[in-house]
């Protein structure tokens, strides 16, 4: 059996069935982001790989005991935080862009204004996520700034995202390393 979608199809090629459940909700960026939460809180393996991904080295506990957030606000002052990932003293936060967007320096280094929030992590990290390759004067300029406040700073690609979901995974990939 297989399932085509006119609006949220591959107009390329309409031969090309929907390959993923995920496809239903739609292609636009909030579509985007909602799929890869509910994929990372429905399976500990595939975010304890995303977390891997980031160079985040998480505690062993992470996998059993994580929360996923999608479109954080604490305060309109913070911004919106796409998804954020937090286990114990880890505290991840997503930025993720759609098509040739990229997120600025400055709408990264707000969502780590909030010192209050970050005070209670000590594993902490920003990540963009994004379909092209984050420029590198804005990647300079966060890197720059989170040193200070001990942030790792790293970009993906929703590429890398899309392998790690088809990536064929055994329980021995849970294991993460222990900081």
């Amino acid at each position: 059996m297989r399932l085509y979608i006119g609006k949220n199809h591959d107009e390329k090629d309409a031969s090309v069935p929907v390959q993923s459940i995920f496809r239903l909700a739609g292609s636009d960026e909030d579509a985007l982001t909602y799929a890869l939460g509910f994929l990372l809180a429905r399976d500990p393996i595939f975010c304890v790989e995303l977390v891997r991904l980031c160079g985040v080295k998480a505690p062993q506990s992470f996998k059993h005991d994580y929360a996923v957030h999608l479109q954080e606000v604490t305060d309109p002052r913070y911004g919106r935080r796409d998804i954020v990932i937090e286990a114990g003293k880890v505290r991840i936060v997503l930025e993720a862009k759609i098509g040739r967007a990229e997120p600025t320096a400055d709408q990264l280094l707000k969502y780590v204004a909030d010192d209050a929030k970050w005070a209670n992590f000590t594993i902490r990290a920003v990540v963009a996520l994004t379909q092209v390759e984050l420029l590198t004067a804005t990647r300079d300029a966060v890197v720059s700034k989170l040193t200070h406040k001990r942030i790792r700073f790293s970009s993906i690609q929703w590429h890398q995202i899309i392998e790690l979901a088809f990536k064929p995974q055994s329980t021995e990939d849970m294991s993460v390393a222990v900081c």
